[in-house]
């Protein structure tokens, strides 16, 4: 539906609220996509009504129409305390399409209004993972894909930095990362099972090797600082204050272009 030039205020809805309009006689509370995921508020010229809650976004449309078999699950590492209700592939798999939980946006509708009426501060969705013994935090927004780690990856001859090797993504070459190696932790002791980490940022993938991806947490924005210069070998750049303790956040860019830079080594001219 469109929205009219002028909203009803609603100064108790929470920073995500928008206001209220008029639809079928009665108040419709509107409410930013954007805030309810932590991003800022932002708004478009036109809402969706879900479950009695207007969601207004940037923009709207088209409508698709998919087959069940061109729709995914979201990893399990991902579920718990998060907006995503699965990805859908379009194009043959070349572009991903996150699905959002309307129950988790807005909860059971009115008059509960759980999410949105709860929001009050913007947040930063963090993926914990666990290394060597100790939680870290990737920010979710640069984890492409959570898999079982590649049992042979291919080695480098005279690699450095924690490459371990490179392996295979859909038919493209993907350095792995031992991220236990890059932050001067101990090498891991050969049992369990490990995962990679499919991060992308400007520009740059490669697969990070950790021990383990625990849970989707949200952070205030607050409760983030910096952190000391020196931490994670200039990877770890901040730190969340949790209710059970500090997590230590990894930087993607600063990791990739540290890593990847220096990891292959240059031909030597013959």
């Amino acid at each position: 539906m469109a929205l009219p030039a002028a909203l009803v205020p609603a100064p108790e809805g929470g920073p995500a609220a928008l206001g209220a309009m008029p639809w079928r006689g009665r108040d419709v509370p509107l409410f930013s996509v954007s805030a309810l995921l932590g991003r800022g508020r932002t708004a478009g010229p036109r809402a969706v009504l879900v479950r009695g809650v207007g969601l207004v976004a940037e923009r709207i449309g088209p409508v698709l129409r998919l087959p069940a078999a061109a729709i995914d699950p979201v990893p399990r590492a991902l579920r718990r305390g998060g907006a995503a209700a699965g990805f859908a592939r379009l194009d043959g798999g070349r572009t991903l399409v996150c699905i959002l939980s309307a129950r988790a946006l807005v909860g059971e509708g009115e008059p509960g209004l759980a999410r949105a009426a709860s929001v009050s501060a913007p947040t930063e969705p963090v993926l914990a993972i666990d290394l060597a013994g100790a939680r870290y935090g990737l920010p979710a927004g640069a984890v492409r894909a959570v898999m079982p780690a590649p049992e042979d990856p291919v080695r480098v001859p005279g690699a450095t930095d924690g490459l371990a090797g490179f392996t295979t993504l859909r038919g493209a070459a993907l350095p792995v990362l031992d991220l236990r190696r890059r932050l001067g932790l101990p090498p891991a002791d050969g049992t369990g099972r490990r995962r990679l980490l499919v991060i992308e940022s400007n520009g740059a993938r490669a697969g990070l090797l950790v021990d383990g991806a625990t849970r989707l947490v949200r952070p205030e924005a607050g409760a983030i600082r910096a952190a000391r210069p020196a931490a994670g070998n200039g990877t770890v750049t901040r730190v969340a204050g949790l209710a059970d303790g500090i997590l230590p956040l990894i930087d993607p860019a600063a990791l990739l272009a540290r890593s990847l830079r220096r990891a292959v080594p240059a031909e030597r001219p013959a």
